[in-house]
């Protein structure tokens, strides 16, 4: 600036080319500036694409594995049977490739049945009960009841602690004292007085705190059939046995399906299934 000065002043440049060079050299520093100013934009941008773009992908391969009548390859139907009955299911990644091989398999009401072995493809199972993974081939029958997934996170929306402990709304608004006796029941009592608060439930409460409110939505709504995907890893071996115990308890004719690892789930289930990989692929065996 002293340069510019000085030679403003010997008259080699004049006051408006100072003014022109001074505002060029702004635009330059502000148009460097933007990609540091606006990184974090720009990665949601990318992070919003991206999920497009796979939501779309998804999509794709869905309508290339629909069958010609417009249902999914594995189907899955609605039964007035008391039975979650598999004929012979087999279940496969988008690709084709064969993820669980053919089996039979029924699960009565009110029995407590736990799946070890392969997780991932444990997980595909409960997607298929779910209507949501079409890709393989056979036949599930759906009891007539009402069916709910706790799952390893549970779904929090964002807004009062309230509509976080009883969603999905599907029960009639309960009363402040109802909710704050689910939670004291899963170990959440210190969470009773702040009904109304306002959060990202996900960032605020703890991984072992989220598992116990999703304990809590069992309660509430009280399902004739629970399927539980590694909803109780984040909690020490006393509250797993709490959580497990509340539900003989509280739900005693219910049915539990349980992926699982810990070895004290076992003496809360009358059955053991186990999805053991074999030759790239998983075998559903039962055990003792």
């Amino acid at each position: 600036m002293k340069v510019s000065a000085s030679a403003n002043s010997a008259g080699a440049i004049t006051l408006g080319v100072l003014m022109q060079i001074s505002q060029a050299f702004q635009q330059a520093v502000s148009a460097m500036s933007w990609p540091i100013d606006n990184l974090a934009k720009v990665a949601d941008w990318r992070a919003s694409v991206e999920r497009v773009l796979s939501l779309h992908q998804a999509i794709q391969l869905l309508i290339a594995h629909v069958g010609p009548d417009g249902r999914s390859i594995i189907d899955v139907v609605p039964s007035s049977s008391r039975t979650l009955a598999f004929r012979r299911v087999s279940i496969a990644d988008p690709n084709g490739e064969i993820a669980v091989a053919e089996f039979d398999a029924d699960i009565g009401q009110g029995e407590r049945v736990l799946i070890e072995g392969d997780t991932g493809a444990a997980l595909k199972l409960f997607k298929v009960v779910a209507g949501m993974w079409p890709w393989g081939k056979g036949r599930v029958d759906l009891p007539d009841a009402s069916i709910f997934f706790a799952t390893q996170r549970p779904y929090l929306p964002i807004g009062p602690l309230r509509d976080a402990v009883s969603y999905p709304a599907t029960i009639p608004p309960l009363d402040d004292l109802s909710l704050r006796s689910v939670l004291e029941r899963v170990g959440l009592a210190h969470w009773g007085a702040q009904l109304d608060r306002s959060e990202n439930w996900e960032q605020i409460l703890a991984p072992d705190e989220q598992q116990r409110l999703g304990f809590a939505r069992l309660l509430l709504h009280r399902p004739d059939w629970i399927f539980i995907e590694e909803a109780t890893d984040a909690l020490e071996a006393n509250g797993e046995a709490a959580m497990m115990g509340l539900l003989e308890k509280e739900l005693p004719h219910a049915t539990v399906i349980t992926i699982g690892h810990h070895p004290g789930l076992a003496v809360y289930h009358s059955r053991r299934l186990a999805l053991v990989r074999r030759d790239g692929f998983a075998v559903l065996e039962t055990r003792g």
